[in-house]
């Protein structure tokens, strides 16, 4: 009889193992829709002279990801990105340019891909800053001789013209695009998001 009741338990041991094991590892699939915004700051310096193209860069998130009001990531989980396209300020013709766009990020341990349409900058073309310069004005010949440096200061400057207002363009004429540490930035998917979470 004794033996026959340890016959009965076992199974009933096992098939109690067993159903808690799958309670266990039960997941459910989360998938974040296209479209939706993902709002980060940045914890490293990014810019079109400082930075080159495929450069990572590391973020965090500012405002949690929610589907259907439901919250699936929380603030401050670590993101990463790249930059795409950088390109430094050139002189009067050759505006700097950045690119940059959200490639991971990582939830409960686990890295997933993100696919985010970019976010892009480029600095006004030169001309507007540089068209008084480029006139020649006295005014702006003064600056032009202190410039030059021939030691004569705004005499030499004032008599220079249309020629020595070029060079006033080039020697400030840069201007790059710089996105220092905590800059906000909101990016949107372009591609489902789907995450796995253990219940």
């Amino acid at each position: 009889m004794q033996r026959g009741m340890q016959w009965v338990a076992v199974p009933f041991m096992f098939a109690w193992l067993g159903t808690a094991a799958c309670e266990r590892h039960s997941v459910v699939h989360l998938t974040v829709p296209a479209g939706t915004d993902i709002q980060v700051e940045l914890a490293d310096t990014v810019g079109s002279a400082q930075s080159g193209s495929g450069d990572a860069f590391s973020a965090a998130l500012v405002a949690p990801i929610e589907v259907n009001g439901r919250e699936v990531v929380p603030a401050g989980t670590n993101v990463t990105g790249l930059v795409t396209s950088a390109r430094p300020s050139g002189h009067l013709q050759t505006p700097a340019e950045l690119a940059v766009t959200l490639t991971a990020i990582e939830v409960d341990g686990q890295r997933y891909e993100l696919h985010t349409l970019d976010r892009s900058w480029v600095e006004a073309s030169h001309a507007k800053n540089n068209a008084s310069w480029i006139g020649g004005a006295a005014s702006a010949g003064g600056v032009i001789g202190a410039l030059v440096g021939h030691g004569k200061g705004a005499a030499i400057g004032a008599g220079i013209g249309a020629g020595g207002g070029t060079a006033a363009a080039y020697a400030t004429g840069q201007l790059d695009v710089v996105l220092p540490p905590k800059t906000r930035l909101t990016f949107v998917l372009r591609a489902p998001l789907t995450l796995t979470k253990a219940t």
